[in-house]
């Protein structure tokens, strides 16, 4: 089962008809939640709302929003900004959320929280980083590049390395 958590604006479905619109800015029909203290479509402290088109995330229980079906040949299009609120534990520390795609297996199977699945995380400061959730080996990823010291600004400066898993 592959399913896409968080927001997803554009896919296609699996045998593609024409493109669905997952998000229309009214409800979130085409989701469920699953919420690390609460399970499935259980949100009681309002994480995922729509309030004027946009898809509100609050951030106070672990979780996401998963759809309700499976995808293949997907667009992904997402905008997002932070909020003011942060909930414990990360009060003091950088705010945190992401993207994960491709997603399978049972609800919560990461954390009790997440999907296993390819993540693009979202963190304040350090948006952009890819991960794997969860420790499928059918999740991994290589890349090429140079170890060089710091302050060479041409060309690419990381270390080749397999994906790590969270």
């Amino acid at each position: 089962m592959t399913r896409i958590v968080c927001l997803l604006i554009l896919a296609t479905p699996a045998l593609p008809a024409e493109p669905v619109a997952l998000f229309d800015g009214k409800d979130l029909g085409h989701w469920y939640t699953w919420l690390r203290d609460h399970g499935k479509d259980r949100d009681p402290n309002g994480n995922f709302t729509v309030k004027d088109g946009v898809l509100r995330v609050a951030g106070q229980d672990y979780g996401g929003l998963v759809t309700k079906d499976e995808y293949a040949n997907y667009k992904i299009e997402l905008v997002w900004a932070w909020g003011g609120k942060v909930w414990p534990p990360r009060e003091k520390t950088a705010r945190d959320s992401g993207l994960i795609v491709h997603c399978t297996g049972p609800d919560g199977a990461v954390g009790k929280s997440w999907l296993e699945g390819l993540q693009c995380n979202m963190l304040e400061g350090a948006t952009g980083d890819i991960s794997i959730t969860g420790a499928n080996p059918k999740y991994g990823f290589r890349a090429q590049a140079e170890e060089r010291p710091a302050g060479r600004k041409a060309g690419a400066n990381c270390i080749s390395s397999r994906a790590r898993t969270i």
